[in-house]
C-alpha cells in the first residue's frame, strides 16, 4: 500500500511540476546513502534498518508537507500538501507498528 500510495503522490507532483516547468531533482544524497546502507544488511537486520528509515523518512516528510500547507506560496501546491498529511501520517504510524513488533 505504501508504494502505491508514494508512487501515485510521486506521479502527481511530477505532472504538475511538468504542467509548471519545474525541473524535477535527483536522488539527494542521503537517499543514496540509505540505500548503499540497506543494500549491505539481510533479513531482520535488513527488516530492522528498512524500518526505521521508513519512520525518519516519513518524520521528515510530514514536517515538509505541514511547512508547505501552512506556508506555501503556491495555493495549488498548499492544498495538495495538506491532502497528503493523512496518508503520510497512516504510513508513520504503521511504519511505527512494524518496527515494534520486529524488536520484540
Amino acid at each position: 500500500k505504501m508504494v502505491s500510495d508514494h508512487s501515485k503522490a510521486n506521479d502527481e507532483l511530477r505532472n504538475w511540476a511538468k504542467q509548471n516547468n519545474i525541473t524535477w531533482p535527483s536522488l539527494p544524497a542521503t537517499g543514496k546513502n540509505s540505500h548503499k546502507m540497506l543494500k549491505e544488511k539481510s533479513d531482520i537486520d535488513f527488516d530492522k534498518a528498512f524500518m526505521k528509515q521508513m519512520i525518519e523518512d516519513h518524520e521528515r516528510t510530514i514536517k515538509l508537507f505541514e511547512d508547505e500547507a501552512r506556508k506555501g506560496q503556491n495555493v495549488e501546491m498548499r492544498t495538495w500538501a495538506s491532502h497528503k498529511l493523512a496518508t503520510l501520517k497512516r504510513h508513520l504510524y504503521e511504519a511505527q507498528q512494524i518496527y515494534k513488533e520486529l524488536n520484540k
